[in-house]
């Protein structure tokens, strides 16, 4: 029966797979319940630990887990050549994760997941067959680890031999038996297979990484640059040119860096145009509707919005302070948004700052602002920038 999954696999796109185990997974059921008792919010994660650890809450008798990745690593460099060439080339730009570049994972991933299971539902049409790609509430990372695909880095991503941490998991719970693969084969505990490096623990712009295996998810960029309503101050100048999702921890692992091309990557994840992986910040930040929805509508960008986006590339407009960032950011000043309005008057305060000439035009711009602003949390905003108390 294995042999048939692979041969499936292996014609659906998916070469990367192993199979473990459907029984419930206690040990992570136990550190989700103490980061519940402890008041710590795990973002975008959907169910209880029960439900979230019990693979027969999703579907009853469920006996086996395959276990798929599917890799995307790219480098900026990789992309063809008239796809980086669009676009004037001092153009200041922003960054999005390597994971969001071309189509939507979920989409992608899951096509390929409904196709293999079609097959498998015409061989075995009394079995039960339920597929996840990222939004269960099945913890796919334990699963993945269990299967044998890898090991879970010190920097909470799973490790795997073939393409380090750049893939995205999925997975087939289904009722048939399958022989489990070799369980725990890289070793016991988070870091298994890291040996004595820290290099991500030491590189994380915030320091989310606040022990082996251990995020404080309300610090990671990953969930800032996607977070609702204005990002705390102290975390702004972090972001740097981030404006969706964050790579450091991955980009600084040794078992990243020596991939070379191992495995090949999915041309569905491959940017069409240059505004997918690098896109100009003043054009981020002025962007309408119709605009968003031509560039990020079947990414993994598009779910949360372009306004999400346009407060992102105002700060990093803030923390790269251009000197002709003025204007983009003056307009910003007079959006209904509130979150927008905040960003803005805190990348022009950097602006000023950083170019001593600018300082009395942007001057001029916040005392504008600011004597028809009347909301208290933005006024405030606009005094920081001025240098001035609230």
């Amino acid at each position: 029966m294995k042999l048939l999954i692979g041969q499936l696999a292996t014609m659906t796109g998916l070469p990367i797979w192993r199979v473990a185990s459907a029984d419930p997974f206690e040990e992570e059921k136990a550190i989700l319940r103490d980061r519940q008792d402890a008041g710590i919010e795990i973002p975008f994660c959907k169910g209880k630990p029960e439900e979230r650890c019990d693979p027969g809450r999703l579907l009853s008798g469920a006996r086996s887990i395959i276990c798929f990745a599917l890799p995307y690593n790219q480098s900026f460099a990789s992309i063809p050549k008239d796809t980086r060439s669009q676009g004037a080339p001092d153009v200041l730009r922003g960054e999005i994760s390597r994971y969001a570049w071309g189509q939507d994972y979920h989409e992608v991933f899951g096509s390929r997941l409904r196709q293999l299971v079609s097959f498998l539902k015409e061989r075995y049409p009394d079995e039960g067959f339920y597929i996840s790609v990222d939004t269960g509430p099945l913890i796919e990372r334990a699963a993945a680890r269990r299967a044998g695909l890898g090991w879970i880095g010190r920097n909470c991503c799973l490790i795997t031999p073939e393409a380090g941490s750049w893939v995205f998991l999925g997975l087939v719970l289904t009722t048939l038996h399958l022989e489990p693969d070799p369980v725990d084969r890289w070793g016991e505990g988070f870091g298994s297979g890291c040996g004595d490096c820290d290099r991500c623990l030491k590189a994380c712009p915030t320091g989310a990484l606040i022990a082996p295996g251990v995020l404080d998810p309300q610090r990671c960029l990953a969930y800032v640059t996607q977070m609702k309503g204005s990002v705390p101050v102290e975390l702004r100048g972090r972001m740097g040119r981030r404006i969706w999702g964050c790579d450091t921890c991955q980009a600084v692992c040794p078992h990243n860096r020596s991939l070379g091309g191992v495995v090949a990557i999915p041309e569905e994840f491959r940017p069409r145009r240059v505004e997918e992986a690098r896109p100009s910040l003043n054009w981020l930040a002025s962007m309408d509707n119709r605009s968003f929805k031509g560039v990020y509508g079947d990414t993994a960008v598009a779910w949360r919005g372009r306004k999400v986006l346009r407060r992102n590339a105002l700060i990093a407009m803030g923390n790269a302070a251009p000197a002709d960032a003025l204007p983009t950011l003056a307009e910003a000043l007079g959006d209904q948004r509130t979150d927008i309005r905040v960003s803005a008057a805190w990348a022009l305060g950097r602006l000023a700052a950083t170019h001593p000439p600018a300082k009395g035009m942007v001057t001029a711009v916040l005392r504008g602002a600011l004597e028809s602003e009347s909301d208290p949390v933005v006024r405030e905003e606009i005094l920081l920038a001025l240098g001035e108390d609230a």
